[in-house]
């Protein structure tokens, strides 16, 4: 804790309150996405192959309502894919589109907060690695005689503090970010499959004799 005062006490430790905000952001936009990701509700494999059985047998139509009495986060768009399922492929299917980028986005939304943080800490942090780097040459210039390792070591030893800290900030942020990419990436992946093969099965229900 001494330490920690210490360096904070150095001209470069002013750097460590901006540092700290990111780090308290950057908890906050994790902890808000993370819920965020464990409440999405979609369908389950069992319930996505009941689906498809009932777009064979009963038609696209009764396979959607299906869809959603579930409501998935894709909801709007299984709405209106249902409502348009007379119209051109190309238009209902971009219709469904449109709604389901808009629940994306809505998933998506914070995570640039994220990247914004992991590119700030280290460049606060070498920020502060700078300002202690010259206030320790400085010091080292004031100096007369023979140069003791440690003024030099004991100023490198705090400039380099606020690196590592920037450093420790930005490193979850850049994982969890692609984490979290990756996890609606794959939801939305699903959601686009399902859509697609009930627009599908409305014509080939359409060509049936």
């Amino acid at each position: 804790m001494s330490d920690f005062l210490t360096v904070l006490m150095q001209p470069a430790g002013i750097v460590l309150v901006p540092l700290f905000a990111c780090s308290v952001i950057a908890l906050a936009l994790i902890a808000d996405r993370a819920v965020a990701l464990a409440s999405l509700k979609g369908l389950g494999q069992q319930a996505e192959q009941a689906v498809r059985r009932t777009a064979t047998e009963k038609g696209a139509a009764a396979a959607l309502a299906e869809v959603q009495a579930a409501h998935p986060f894709y909801e709007a768009a299984a709405e209106v894919l249902k409502d348009n399922l007379h119209a051109d492929k190309h238009l209902r299917e971009e219709a469904a589109s449109l709604e389901l980028q808009a629940a994306g986005r809505g998933l998506s939304r914070r995570l640039t907060g994220l990247t914004t943080i992991a590119g700030l800490a280290p460049l606060l942090g070498l920020l502060g690695t700078v300002i202690g780097l010259m206030v320790a040459f400085q010091a080292l210039e004031g100096t007369s005689g023979p140069v003791e390792p440690g003024i030099v070591a004991g100023g490198l030893w705090q400039a380099m503090i606020t690196t590592v800290i920037g450093l420790v900030i930005a490193v979850p942020c850049l994982v969890c970010h692609a984490w979290f990419r990756s996890r609606i990436r794959y939801r939305m992946a699903d959601a686009v499959a399902l859509l697609t093969t009930l627009s599908l099965a409305a014509d080939m229900q359409e060509d049936r004799p």
